[in-house]
């Protein structure tokens, strides 16, 4: 507030309050069980994290809970509610999910708003909403109440196979909604657009997608008045931050303006020319390899070999314009580095993609001593991007972050060398 910058918080109409709680000291449920005031999830399985809203035990702790929140926050400007990501019930009442958010608004909140504050500002989001579901909310805008005073609405699919990637449906609900109230058009910034969506902690530039997802949603004068964007950590994504926080301003302006503004700002004049053909090669990179740099890699299709081809050539690119742009890189020599060591660890994990292909097809051939060969070559670059990781000032916490056990980076080693070890024995 005091530079001037209005505070919303955010809050999770599902989320339960009492979910930290121990279960013996639950005692006030009247009838009803713990499980009772649970979501059901869509999978069948309860989930206590959040609250079944048809359940009017879960209906009072919610509201006793945001009469108490809503009060302690009075100096808030507002508040955000999430009704997904996580949420929305599967119990067969309280499906639709679009119908429930209208409903739960009106019956649920509006009884919070009026004991509180009357007046209090009210942004809804449509995050992790289905595609009908937001289309029933955008249909309905004049049954939502007088504190609702803008709309959230992702233009990308929040489906599963095509999760994060843009829908023109999205884009013409976000117009269609714009006509009524004030719309804000809100993305995610790490893993949106790529194939079957997939979220880390990597500088993950996607300005190709961000301008689908952008330029399929806005037009001037359609009362979109923001585009708001959410990464896990924002100092991973500041790329993809900037673009979205200056389209926010200048909705007109185009990305590889932005980002040659940003890198001549960042790292020094002269940088910026270079710098945006590093972003979209780095873009189309990750998404062709987003999966296979973390995941373990099944023999690759003729089709897919084509891709890391293509992966391989991205990776040459951003190498070589990294190098052209580091002669004019007079400031924020680390943050500089921070790409040339992703930049570095890209090219490893492509010739480790490649290279362990070939190891397994030619071993599936009988074809030992190629093989072995391109195994050995495979287990270097494993190892290398390991070294990266662990000599990056901005990338070395990540070995020690849950996902990092996860990932196929961490365990590529190891197996190289017991794929090498099996094949040997068995091909002396």
């Amino acid at each position: 507030h005091s530079l001037g910058i209005k505070v919303y918080i955010v809050e999770d109409a599902y989320l339960n309050p009492l979910y930290n709680e121990k279960p013996e000291n639950i005692t006030n449920l009247g009838n009803y069980e713990l499980s009772d005031i649970q979501c059901l999830m869509e999978s069948g399985a309860k989930e206590p994290l959040l609250l079944c809203l048809e359940n009017p035990v879960a209906r009072d702790l919610l509201k006793r809970n945001r009469e108490y929140l809503y009060d302690e926050l009075r100096e808030a400007d507002g508040f955000v509610i999430y009704f997904g990501d996580p949420g929305g019930c599967y119990h067969e009442e309280c499906l639709p999910h679009g119908e429930k958010i209208v409903q739960y608004l009106n019956e649920i909140y509006v009884p919070i708003f009026q004991a509180v504050n009357p007046e209090i500002d009210i942004i809804v989001t449509l995050w992790g909403i289905g595609l009908e579901d937001t289309e029933y909310v955008v249909k309905h805008i004049e049954d939502l109440p007088k504190n609702v005073i803008a709309l959230q609405i992702p233009p990308t699919s929040m489906v599963a196979g095509s999760y994060l990637t843009f829908e023109k449906r999205r884009g013409e609900l976000i117009r269609e909604a714009g006509e009524k109230i004030p719309v804000i058009i809100q993305q995610f910034y790490e893993g949106v657009g790529f194939k079957n969506g997939w979220v880390d902690l990597w500088e993950h530039p996607m300005p190709r997608e961000m301008n689908t997802n952008f330029r399929g949603s806005w037009m001037p004068d359609s009362g979109i008045i923001g585009n708001y964007g959410s990464p896990f950590d924002i100092s991973n994504q500041l790329i993809n931050l900037r673009i979205g926080m200056e389209w926010g301003w200048n909705p007109g302006r185009e990305a590889s303006d932005i980002i040659k503004e940003f890198a001549d700002e960042q790292f020094g004049i002269g940088t910026g020319e270079y710098f945006t053909k590093v972003i979209f090669a780095m873009n189309d990179y990750w998404s062709r390899e987003v999966r296979r740099f973390h995941f373990d890699q099944q023999t690759l299709s003729k089709e897919e070999v084509a891709e890391t081809t293509k992966s391989l050539n991205d990776a040459l690119t951003i190498s070589e314009q990294l190098d052209r742009a580091e002669r004019y890189v007079t400031k924020n020599r680390l943050y500089f580095k921070s790409f040339t060591d992703l930049a570095s660890l890209q090219m490893a994990n492509i010739k480790y993609t490649i290279n362990m292909d070939n190891a397994v097809k030619l071993s599936e051939e009988g074809a030992s001593e190629g093989s072995m060969s391109a195994a050995k070559i495979a287990l270097d670059e494993s190892e290398k991007a390991i070294r990266i990781v662990k000599q990056s000032e901005r990338y070395e916490w990540l070995m020690s972050h849950p996902w990092w056990n996860w990932w196929d980076i961490a365990k590529r080693p190891e197996k190289t060398k017991q794929f090498i070890m099996t094949n040997y024995s068995a091909n002396p």
